[in-house]
């Protein structure tokens, strides 16, 4: 054995020993929550651009934990609880929401990536009951990495019908968007994940067709406010969207897209020259 592999070992090992007593803190520190936040910061620092560290995750029953703790961190199912304990509460549960993306993505885990679809019930169900961003972009975040570039992914988040429930609440944002410029901004942060699910997988961006995507997807596209890497994501998704159609209809919408471009394009330069 040479000493590059004796480093790399040495390192396995290090890093193994570390996750358990990470873990060890996960599990017997639950009266102190800002313990157990920096153990989640630590595991996520462990599996950002490392694939031994994701796959160490896997082996050690890591992963596993982390989904439970996911569920069973809710800040918002109980009722009864002070500001204090959900303030709390909230920043436990999005470390550990950030940490599991790390363990799915970054560079993309698609064992990491199965294991995590165990979250897909809960997570659409949060989604139905609790549209505001502190809860919304979290789960956005986490299903959008779950599902990237995954079709066993893409199709059970489907089956669970929380790509159904993902439509339905971009489609209120939408609506509620030109009352609220929250919402609106709430609906590219959905329209982000809504793409990743639908990514090269023709038959589930068919099934939107029923919630009349695309239109409610140009609407979003015309506020002046969106920035650049928005106003992509949402041309892609609507690429997605189309992609499946008949060429005549495919063509409509391809130039009330280019329509819309232009009109902003027009806008922006008036507003410059103005």
């Amino acid at each position: 054995m040479d000493l590059s592999d004796k480093d790399s070992n040495r390192q396995h090992f290090a890093m193994k020993t570390d996750l358990n007593l990470l873990l060890e803190c996960l599990k017997y520190q639950m009266d102190s929550p800002a313990s157990q936040k920096q153990a989640l910061v630590t595991i996520c620092s462990i599996c950002q651009q490392n694939e031994n560290g994701q796959s160490l995750v896997k082996t050690t029953g890591c992963i596993d934990i982390l989904l439970d703790l996911l569920r069973t961190s809710f800040p918002f199912s109980d009722e009864n609880g002070t500001n204090e304990n959900i303030t709390q509460g909230y920043q436990l549960w999005s470390s550990v929401s950030s940490a599991l993306c790390a363990c799915v993505n970054n560079p993309q885990n698609e064992e990491n990536q199965r294991i995590c679809t165990a979250a897909f019930p809960f997570l659409k169900e949060w989604l139905q009951k609790c549209v505001r961003k502190e809860i919304t972009q979290p789960i956005c975040s986490f299903v959008g990495l779950t599902v990237a570039n995954n079709p066993y992914s893409q199709g059970f988040f489907a089956a669970v019908c929380g790509l159904d429930t993902l439509a339905q609440v971009f489609v209120k944002l939408v609506d509620e968007s030109s009352r609220n410029p929250l919402s609106g901004e709430l609906a590219v942060v959905v329209t982000k994940t809504l793409c990743a699910c639908i990514a090269d997988n023709v038959p589930l961006a068919a099934g939107l067709s029923k919630y009349h995507i695309v239109p409610k997807l140009l609407t979003l596209l015309s506020c002046s406010w969106l920035d650049s890497g928005g106003r992509l994501c949402i041309i892609l998704t609507i690429g997605h969207c189309t992609e499946a159609c008949g060429g005549f209809h495919c063509g409509s919408l391809t130039s009330a897209v280019y329509g819309v471009q232009i009109k902003l394009t027009t806008v922006n330069s008036g507003s410059e020259n103005s």
